[in-house]
């Protein structure tokens, strides 16, 4: 990965409106003295911000003025105190899908007063509200190393970005000789909320430029967690810290990482747990027809399947740019410490970096081992589904065959029916017609008998 890539300053309403929320302006700032104290405080608004940046020049130097009220109890003097002091900017989100509590005027505002390299720009817009998780795959890092030209104004006349300086060469021309070094990660979490999948991808932004002449830190942290932002205030609260102010910035850089990389092992088991089950699915399922007690393999686990392989390809990538950002700070850890009374914390940190490498790349084979089998075990589940399907079609195709020999014998029936009624029409025709001639008959007779029985009843009547 490149270490600078220049991105343009600018933003366009859209995205200013997508990445910050000043209805919920809400930045706190925290000074970390060498004596142990730590002040924190909350800024609010804009004006409050302008004022710990100093419109006089440097925060430095309004840290000095501030340093009257924070110091009257105590037994040190501001300058002993202030010599390497740290100031730390933490920027929240509501959650992971809203904007940035503050507004876009008092970003840029931090932004020059700390003459922070344009390359920040592209970072923060991996940040901000959106519907949907877009952008995902934005991870990395960048660094510089740079000399800050001052005019007779105290403001920086001009800013070059120099990745190759020797620190060990002499910069007369020069002052405040800085070193910067950002990064974005993405890592899991749980959210704590009561839902199936317990874990989360998080996303965190680290910038931190040290000045080398002076030895003072500014560092801005987004979307910090809480633990990981105690960690930090716990570590910068101990008196007498490093004498060298490098190592003891470097060391806050493992701590971001330690604290962010401790999840992959409980994720990735988690990940392994859920691809089991739909293998014990689909590797038990009966490959005919499913028995009431047999393992219900459906579509939608090879739905279920998509996302998570999904996520995991997404895990890949995530721990793919992690292992960017640890190489890059080696590098950077290797410039900054080149002074020979530095080798043996140098070679502490690199050993330590690549325990982190090691764990990674531990990591980064468990999931590509895991996208591996979670492919072939989609072959299986969809080719049981389509074996199932196919039993389906041609049981039903045995039902309708059945069902058509049924209809044919009940049309022959029918129509051996229909030949048995017509043939008894024709008998009840037949009888109908000798009937229709008997009574013809009949009826010729009808008035002969009526005379015949007429003339009876006279001659009776006669004989008596």
């Amino acid at each position: 990965m490149a270490d600078c890539i220049c991105y343009s300053e600018t933003f366009t309403i859209d995205e200013s409106q997508r990445l910050f929320s000043d209805e919920f302006f809400s930045i706190e700032v925290v000074h970390a003295f060498k004596n142990g104290l730590v002040h924190s405080s909350v800024v609010q608004d804009i004006a409050t911000l302008e004022a710990e940046l100093s419109v006089e020049g440097t925060a430095q130097n309004l840290s000095l003025r501030k340093a009257d009220s924070w110091f009257e109890d105590e037994n040190v003097s501001k300058e002993e105190a202030l010599s390497g002091s740290d100031t730390i900017f933490f920027l929240k989100q509501s959650d992971s899908w809203s904007g940035i509590h503050m507004s876009l005027e008092a970003f840029e505002r931090l932004v020059a007063a700390y003459s922070i390299s344009n390359n920040i720009y592209s970072f923060i817009c991996a940040f901000g509200s959106r519907i949907k998780d877009s952008d995902t795959n934005f991870s990395g890092y960048f660094r510089t190393l740079h000399h800050s030209f001052h005019d007779g104004y105290g403001q920086d006349a001009a800013f070059c970005e120099q990745a190759s300086i020797d620190i060990t060469e002499g910069a007369d021309h020069c002052s405040n000789l800085q070193a910067e070094f950002c990064f974005s990660v993405r890592y899991p979490d749980k959210h704590g909320r009561d839902l199936e999948d317990p874990w989360v991808m998080r996303r965190i932004l680290v910038y931190q430029q040290h000045n080398l002449d002076s030895q003072t830190s500014t560092w801005i942290l987004l979307q910090c967690p809480a633990i990981l932002r105690k960690r930090l205030l716990n570590t910068l609260s101990v008196p007498g810290r490093e004498d060298c102010s490098c190592v003891e910035q470097i060391k806050l850089h493992m701590t971001v990482l330690s604290a962010v990389f401790k999840g992959w092992r409980a994720y990735i088991n988690h990940l392994e747990t859920v691809i089991e089950d739909l293998d014990e699915i689909a590797c038990f399922s009966r490959v005919g027809e499913a028995l009431p007690f047999d393992y219900s393999a459906k579509f939608a686990d090879a739905q279920l399947l998509q996302q998570y392989m999904r996520i995991i390809l997404k895990a890949r990538e995530a721990i793919e740019s992690s292992l960017s950002v640890i190489e890059g700070l080696t590098v950077h850890v290797n410039q900054i410490l080149q002074e020979d009374r530095l080798q043996s914390a140098r070679q502490e940190i690199c050993i330590e970096l690549e325990q982190f490498t090691r764990g990674m790349q531990m990591h980064k084979r468990s999931v590509a081992t895991l996208a591996k089998y979670s492919q072939r075990l989609q072959t299986l589940l969809l080719n049981l589904l389509s074996y199932r399907n196919d039993e389906t079609i041609h049981k039903n195709g045995e039902i309708v065959h059945q069902d058509g020999e049924m209809l044919q014998r009940i049309a022959t029936s029918t129509q051996t029916t229909s030949e048995e009624q017509r043939e008894l029409l024709q008998s009840t025709v037949k009888d109908y017609r000798v009937m229709k001639s008997l009574t013809f008959i009949a009826m010729l007779y009808l008035p002969a008998n009526l005379i015949a029985v007429s003339r009876s009843k006279k001659v009776k009547a006669v004989s008596d």
